[in-house]
C-alpha cells in the first residue's frame, strides 16, 4: 500500500511540476514566420558565439525563412548568406520545428 501511495504521489509530481514551470505565455504550438526570423537570428549568432560555425558568419544576410517539407514532415527554414569574403560557405540554413526549436544547420539546405 506504501509501494502504491508512493507511485501516485510521484506521478501526481510530475504533472503539477510541469504546469507549474509553464507559466503563462508558453506554448508548444506552432511559431509565426516573424518569430521564426527571430529565432534564426538567434540561433546563428549562438552558433558563432560557441564556436560551431566560423566567426566570419557574424556578418551575414537574412535571405528566407519558410516552411519547407524535410525528413518526413515540414520545418521552419532559414536561409543566411554570407557578407564576408573570406567565408569559404556561402549560404548557411537554420532549420527548426514548426515550434520554434532548433533542429539543424548546414551549409547545402538539405
Amino acid at each position: 500500500m506504501t509501494k502504491l501511495k508512493t507511485i501516485f504521489f510521484s506521478l501526481f509530481l510530475m504533472v503539477t511540476a510541469n504546469v507549474a514551470m509553464a507559466g503563462a505565455g508558453h506554448s508548444h504550438g506552432p511559431i509565426t514566420q516573424e518569430m521564426a526570423v527571430e529565432r534564426a537570428e538567434r540561433v546563428a549568432s549562438a552558433l558563432v558565439d560557441r564556436g560551431i560555425i566560423p566567426v566570419t558568419w557574424k556578418n551575414r544576410e537574412l535571405q528566407s525563412v519558410s516552411k519547407v517539407r524535410r525528413n518526413g514532415g515540414q520545418e521552419w527554414q532559414a536561409r543566411f548568406d554570407a557578407t564576408s569574403e573570406k567565408s569559404k560557405e556561402k549560404s548557411l540554413y537554420l532549420f527548426m520545428s514548426l515550434g520554434g526549436n532548433f533542429m539543424d544547420a548546414n551549409y547545402t539546405g538539405k
